[in-house]
């Protein structure tokens, strides 16, 4: 297996692009009041990337959003060929490798208007 170095600049970029989704559109308050979080406002960002990393070594996952009622994280993913998109995957935190989900959108609006995915 190769693996993939990624430097901070795409983790800070990709983070930043979607949560600038997420105010832009005005979607912040509703996530909130269905407990999801900036990632950064649960765990500091830069240890969530190293604990998701060493769970989860063949994939490239920097994350977005945490569910505080469950172990579920909104995390962006290496976009494979495709310009101007960040793709978008479900991770159940703590979860065996291979079984931490493998929900993915081609970006945080598709994600958002996909409300099934962070509404209960």
């Amino acid at each position: 297996m190769v693996k993939l170095k990624i430097d901070d600049e795409w983790f800070d970029a990709s983070y930043n692009e979607c949560i600038q989704w997420l105010i832009d559109n005005n979607c912040m308050e509703r996530l909130r009041q269905s407990n999801w979080v900036p990632q950064c406002e649960f765990y500091p960002l830069k240890d969530s990337r190293i604990g998701l990393a060493e769970l989860y070594p063949t994939r490239v996952l920097s994350p977005i959003l945490h569910r505080l009622d469950c172990d579920d994280i909104l995390c962006a993913t290496i976009n494979e060929g495709k310009q101007n998109e960040c793709p978008v995957a479900m991770i159940h935190d703590f979860a065996n490798e291979g079984w931490e989900g493998s929900d993915l959108w081609n970006s945080i609006s598709d994600w958002y208007e996909d409300t099934k995915a962070w509404q209960w």
